[in-house]
């Protein structure tokens, strides 16, 4: 086997491990959470950018992490459901990917160390939400929650990067992306269920768009109408009459959480980061074209 092939196929089974293709809406999660702190309200000192390019590779790592470790825990379901993933397939070994997930944990709560004492306390109890996630999500009845907890935490340490006093802009926001995301989550682990456009969930998937719209200045009301226009797009997946494609639905609206980011940051007047996520958007939507997001 030609070496170079030999290379090109690993890197591609740990991107598809690692779902690399929804990273970007983590580093725009990031994003939201400072602006919730009020950092984007003057001009970044280099100081600051450090710390977002900290935050944004601990979270990163995290999110990798839990990816590995979701497969690690579902590896003998994986042999008979999916034996295709890398695990059971043989391409990347169980110890590597164990060895991985405490490198990865370990490298982000490093870097959360020299951000500071909340960050880091933070990232802790988010790590051990990312392990207990992965080690009961699918016979929990809650697992969906937990996975939207997930999110709010990237929220969490984000804002407690730059201050220390929670506020109700960060409760309300991580509420809108708590309900968004264990909609979307409680959608995927249903597919296979009788009566499925009944489910209430998709309430939820519309409330970012109610609140942010209705507070919103003018100007930024684009931001929520793009984002109402991709939750209506992305639902048409799941639920026309025919052909229906939930895993495609399901991997829009992942995308999607990175322009729920974006009104955060419209909220706050945040134009600059506005614009990187729209960016990290596209990346998501382009890497999803090549490796599957769920």
């Amino acid at each position: 086997m030609n070496k170079e092939f030999f290379w090109k196929d690993k890197l591609y089974a740990h991107l598809k491990l690692a779902r690399i293709s929804n990273n970007p809406t983590v580093l725009t999660n990031v994003l939201a959470g400072a602006a919730l702190s009020g950092v984007f309200s003057e001009a970044l000192s280099n100081s600051v950018v450090i710390l977002l390019v900290l935050l944004m590779g601990a979270m990163s790592l995290f999110y990798t992490a839990g990816m590995y470790l979701n497969d690690v825990f579902d590896y003998k379901i994986d042999l008979k459901e999916r034996p295709e993933r890398p695990l059971p397939s043989g391409q990347i070994g169980i110890n590597t990917a164990l060895t991985l997930v405490g490198v990865f944990f370990l490298s982000g709560l490093i870097l959360l160390a020299f951000i500071g004492l909340e960050s880091f306390a933070s990232g802790l109890i988010l790590v051990a939400i990312i392990i207990f996630y992965d080690y009961w999500h699918k016979t929990n009845p809650l697992s969906h929650y937990i996975m939207a907890l997930t999110r709010v935490m990237v929220y969490v340490t984000a804002f407690f990067a730059f201050s220390m006093e929670p506020t109700n802009k960060l409760v309300i926001a991580g509420l809108l992306l708590f309900f968004y995301v264990a909609s979307l989550t409680f959608i995927a682990k249903s597919e296979t269920k009788p009566d499925f456009s009944k489910y209430w969930p998709v309430l939820f998937i519309f409330l970012p768009a109610f609140y942010f719209g209705y507070q919103m200045d003018i100007e930024f009301l684009p931001v929520v109408a793009l984002f109402l226009a991709w939750c209506l797009y992305s639902l048409t997946f799941i639920y026309r009459k025919e052909n229906k494609n939930i895993g495609g639905g399901i991997v829009h609206l992942i995308a999607g959480i990175s322009l729920l980011d974006a009104m955060v940051l419209a909220s706050f007047g945040a134009i600059w980061p506005i614009i990187i996520v729209f960016l990290l958007f596209g990346l998501t939507r382009f890497f999803q074209g090549y490796i599957k997001g769920s």
